[in-house]
């Protein structure tokens, strides 16, 4: 929930931004607040075994969700040309959202946990947890997830760039694509993963 919070804080920041400085300090607060882990947690928390990659899949589909609409929408707000783009109202936008999710935790999450996770099944998960396997599954996971996000986040910088300058194309056109990559990443993770990985659920570190 602070992270949320946060998150909605570091969009709202970056939307009235007047000065490089404050992008380039509301941009890793806002990264930071990636609340991406803790729903994989909650996830494997509140699921079965048998429905834990399902469960994963749709956290991933629903990421690609929301890389379909905000590209789409923000590039639809901001216009076509670069030189009056209007960078103010995607940012205000996406931490009016991030505020709708925040309160959606507040008033819909608690309750789910509440009446899913007992007190035995935490100790359970914490002596899982304080499993070897465990604790090297968890790092090793941390691991690649860190890699993956840095490899994408690379490579949406570096494409935006690249469009403006080789093709002149405006944060319009820039939406459109990254749209389209969110449509393949929600296919993907939605409605691949749950069937391509039926065994997964009962690895080591699932």
């Amino acid at each position: 929930m602070a992270s949320m919070a946060a998150a909605a804080l570091a969009y709202l920041w970056m939307g009235f931004a007047s000065e490089l400085w404050m992008l380039f300090a509301a941009v890793p607060l806002r990264h930071l607040c990636w609340q991406h882990r803790a729903a994989q947690a909650y996830i494997a928390d509140v699921t079965s075994p048998e429905k834990r990659a399902r469960g994963m899949g749709l956290i991933g589909a629903a990421f690609g969700l929301g890389f379909i609409i905000g590209p789409a929408l923000g590039g639809l707000v901001a216009g076509n040309d670069v030189a009056t783009a209007d960078l103010e109202t995607p940012g205000l936008i996406a931490a009016g959202l991030s505020a709708i999710a925040f309160l959606g935790v507040v008033l819909l999450l608690r309750k789910a946990c509440r009446r899913r996770c007992g007190r035995g099944r935490r100790a359970a998960g914490s002596r899982h947890f304080a499993a070897p396997s465990a604790s090297r599954c968890w790092r090793a996971s941390s691991r690649y997830s860190f890699l993956v996000i840095l490899a994408f986040a690379g490579m949406e910088s570096t494409f935006a760039l690249w469009a403006m300058r080789e093709h002149g194309w405006g944060p319009a056109q820039i939406g459109y694509v990254f749209t389209y990559v969110g449509v393949l990443s929600a296919v993907m993770q939605g409605g691949l993963i749950g069937p391509l990985s039926p065994g997964s659920a009962k690895s080591g570190c699932c």
